[in-house]
């Protein structure tokens, strides 16, 4: 009898280690907060209104990034597999002359102890006829209250901090 409590609490102590080292949920509709934001690259100049929208299950983390930029509108969606293997997918690689085409991509993620996602894309593209591979990494962290994204990205050698604000007018996907 002695033995019932005491294994009720070593599982209770594994249940709550097993809690607190579950990855935090990404999942909701972000807004870029410009002002917030820091060493934001040349290209956020023109853009007017920038959104993630993300969901994330026990497998993937999913992310659309949609942009307002002079009138258009870009859109882009990349799947990222929560236990760090890689993804192939198409990437919408634009030029410095504006040019936009489809190039094939690749994307790896994976949580550390504080639940922070490490995401990481490269692209395979070229210029003027030279191969190039184009790198991204991002480290995603949230809020203790959940309603501000922090990234800190390194893109080509350039860092920035985005900040996004969740939108709690939109239910999440």
């Amino acid at each position: 009898m002695r033995l019932i409590p005491i294994a009720a609490g070593v599982a209770a102590c594994l249940c709550a280690a097993f809690a607190a080292a579950a990855p935090l949920n990404y999942t909701g509709t972000w807004t870029l907060d410009k002002a917030a934001s820091q060493s934001l690259p040349a290209q956020f100049a023109a853009v007017e209104r920038q959104q993630l929208v993300t969901y994330q299950d026990s497998n993937t983390l999913k992310v659309s990034s949609v942009s307002n930029a002079g009138g258009k509108v870009l859109s882009e969606t990349v799947q990222y597999a929560t236990n760090g293997s890689d993804t192939e997918y198409e990437a919408l690689n634009r030029n410095r002359l504006g040019w936009a085409r489809w190039a094939p991509a690749h994307a790896q993620m994976a949580f550390d102890e504080q639940g922070r996602a490490h995401l990481g894309t490269a692209v395979n593209t070229t210029f003027f006829g030279a191969p190039v591979r184009r790198t991204m990494q991002e480290t995603w962290q949230l809020s203790p209250d959940g309603s501000t994204l922090t990234i800190q990205a390194q893109v080509a050698g350039h860092d920035a901090t985005l900040v996004y604000h969740r939108d709690t007018s939109v239910a999440a996907r």
